[in-house]
């Protein structure tokens, strides 16, 4: 065979190597696309289709339905990093809170969900009184209803259902500008009169939640909002509703240096941290006990004694953990600030055994009594 028939030979079989290469990366990619061609252009020729907020769909169903978004506050967060919304109602110009809010995680051992957005929803269906920020009702993409009263058509509720598994909902709650308590003590500025007002205010709050068989578990001074000079409860991701869990497991939640010590975080006998607590009537004790370290707060004006600069617990806090409450208040110098039966009721309050811990009515009747 002679050189040029050679090479004409190879570079036949060549060009069948190559057509059956592309045929075959052809048809893999046609496979892979369910039957369509799929055409890849190179890296710098590729073009991201524009995402919309998640959230655009449902803003501007709200739009049309009557809502005024007036814009995100700046630089606010909700817990699970939704963003803050402020939007009125056209009718009554009424403002409201409005924030979005990410499923939570499973709460109890045994997959039993509660995410925030399924509580705000039933605490809309309660009659909390006027010391709960109110909650309008929970929001979905799925489903947007307003309804109105027959007087005037004002603004009454928000219903919705249907929350999208991993979707996003929106809490329609009402509106706070006026800051919380923490920024109130610091300011300095509470005669003794508004000091023990806003103590009955929170004690009227966490009685309205306990009436309704609720254990918020993370009361602190910046869960509680004021509004229009009333102090109200807010922040209800870690909130449990007995009748859903009673009996159950649950994860210990809370701030820890509001929390109290039988809800802590604790080692077992083999030296395992117990991340998980039953829900039982002792649990809604663990709400008086951090109530008891906010009132000391109001009352003394005084917001850093339960850390130290670090952010540990302080060795005043340690006291009063050991029981030895009387003491670390005679030590940090505040029994001066209460009369006899308040200090004897915030040294119940703060009995390390729940069981023999004031409860929510003791708390009431106190405040109520000429106060």
């Amino acid at each position: 065979m002679s050189k040029y028939r050679k090479t004409i030979i190879g570079c036949s079989i060549a060009v069948v190597v190559s057509v059956a290469g592309t045929y075959w990366l052809f048809r893999k990619r046609r496979s892979r696309s369910k039957g369509s061609v799929k055409i890849i252009l190179p890296q710098e020729e590729r073009k991201e289709p524009k995402k919309k907020p998640v959230h655009a769909d449902l803003l501007a169903a709200m739009t049309k339905d009557g809502f005024t978004i007036e814009g995100a506050i700046n630089g606010a967060k909700t817990r699970n990093n939704g963003t803050l919304f402020i939007c009125s109602f056209v009718m009554t110009n009424k403002k409201t809170l409005l924030f979005t809010l990410k499923p939570a995680n499973d709460m109890s051992a045994d997959s039993h969900e509660e995410k925030e957005s399924v509580i705000c929803e039933r605490l809309s269906c309660m009659d909390l009184g006027p010391h709960i920020i109110k909650t309008y009702g929970v929001l979905t993409k799925q489903m947007l209803i307003a309804s109105r009263d027959k007087n005037g058509g004002n603004f009454r509720s928000v219903i919705a259902t249907n929350f999208l598994e991993g979707g996003i909902g929106y809490v329609l709650m009402e509106y706070a500008p006026d800051g919380d308590l923490m920024k109130l003590i610091q300011s300095g500025t509470m005669s003794l009169s508004e000091k023990l007002r806003h103590c009955k205010d929170l004690a009227d709050g966490v009685a309205r939640l306990h009436i309704e068989r609720c254990i918020h578990r993370d009361l602190k001074p910046q869960n509680v909002l004021l509004v229009n000079g009333v102090l109200k409860l807010c922040d209800f991701d870690t909130l449990i509703i007995m009748e859903h869990f009673l009996g159950k497991k649950v994860f210990r939640s809370g701030t820890l240096c509001f929390t109290a010590p039988e809800v802590k975080i604790q080692k077992d006998k083999d030296g395992k941290y117990q991340q998980l607590i039953v829900v039982d009537q002792k649990l809604m004790a663990s709400d008086i006990w951090s109530l008891g370290l906010i009132l000391i707060m109001v009352i003394t004006g005084n917001v850093i004694f339960l850390t130290t600069e670090s952010g540990r617990e302080s060795k005043h806090l340690e006291q009063i953990q050991a029981g030895n409450v009387l003491q670390a208040l005679e030590d940090l110098g505040f029994t001066g600030y209460f009369e006899e039966d308040l200090l004897e009721l915030i040294v119940k309050m703060l009995d390390i055994d729940p069981t023999r811990r004031a409860t929510i009515d003791d708390v009431v009747t106190v405040f109520n009594n000429g106060r």
